[in-house]
């Protein structure tokens, strides 16, 4: 998991330079995919919190991990942004 994480890059808003055409949005309790815009693309786990950051990725493989390993993480009931 730690090698994971580490190809994970926290994004503020309008970077030119990410690699993947999507984030990953995570909080405590939701998992969504948004696009460069900052629009939703498709809720994976729809919770309560609002407080959270999106992730980047370089490549489509660490991005399907990514949200794999976030919804393991979430649905254990643990907070995923304790492993960033």
């Amino acid at each position: 998991m730690k090698t994971l994480v580490e190809r994970l890059t926290k994004v503020s808003p309008y970077i030119e330079n990410d690699s993947f055409k999507d984030y990953i949005a995570i909080s405590c309790d939701s998992l969504l995919v948004i696009d460069k815009d900052l629009e939703l693309v498709e809720w994976i786990i729809d919770g309560n919190s609002t407080d959270g950051l999106y992730l980047s990725c370089d490549n489509e493989d660490d991005f399907l991990d990514a949200i794999i390993l976030f919804k393991k993480i979430i649905l254990s009931g643990d907070n995923p942004l304790d492993y960033i």
